[in-house]
């Protein structure tokens, strides 16, 4: 495994407008965890890797603000974009995250047991080339969560796995609103 910024039991700091590359193994661009009241904005990620990425890997955050970052994949493994694990009270808006060429499972947002009163707001989700199931965004037992204004774009050529534009299961008090949610693949299936 590897960690390009790992930040743990952190509060007030802010993480800004960093470059950050991972080629290889299973790897975590910014590892964030057990976090209170910081900023993660601006950064822009690249990974090319032959393991699983986790670009932003968000565990037990507590009034964060994680803006305007630029996530870019290209690989072969099981990919999270942000993965969010037990965050409360934390904003997650206005990121973009893409993926390229891929064979594997996508999960661009993956909400995980979400402890309450997170929003994703104004975030971009887009696919190209793919030929694996794709979850855009995937809340997984949480609840008390603001899906807002968010685009996603399923771009791929897939015919033979699902792509969910949205995968909501076992939560509740959710607000999904205003988002937009297009297929422009002409193949497999959007739900």
């Amino acid at each position: 495994q590897y960690y390009s910024l790992y930040v743990y039991y952190t509060r007030n700091s802010v993480i800004d407008s960093n470059f950050i590359m991972c080629n290889g193994a299973t790897n975590y661009s910014i590892y964030h965890y057990y976090a209170n009241n910081n900023k993660v904005r601006y950064n822009t990620i690249k990974t090319i890797s032959t393991g699983s990425a986790y670009p932003l890997y968000l565990g037990y955050n507590t009034n964060c603000t994680v803006t305007y970052n630029t996530i870019d994949s290209v690989q072969a493994s099981t990919f999270y974009g942000i993965y969010s694990k037990h965050s409360a009270n934390t904003n997650i808006n206005y990121n973009t995250i893409t993926r390229n060429n891929t064979t594997s499972t996508s999960y661009y947002i993956y909400a995980y047991y979400g402890d309450g009163n997170v929003s994703y707001i104004g975030n971009t989700i887009a696919d190209n080339i793919s030929s694996s199931t794709q979850y855009m965004i995937y809340a997984y037992y949480g609840g008390n969560n603001t899906f807002t204004n968010n685009r996603i774009v399923n771009s791929m050529n897939n015919s033979t796995s699902a792509t969910y534009g949205a995968y909501i299961y076992c939560s509740a008090n959710n607000v999904f609103d205003s988002n937009i949610i297009s297929d422009l693949s002409g193949s497999g299936t959007v739900s």
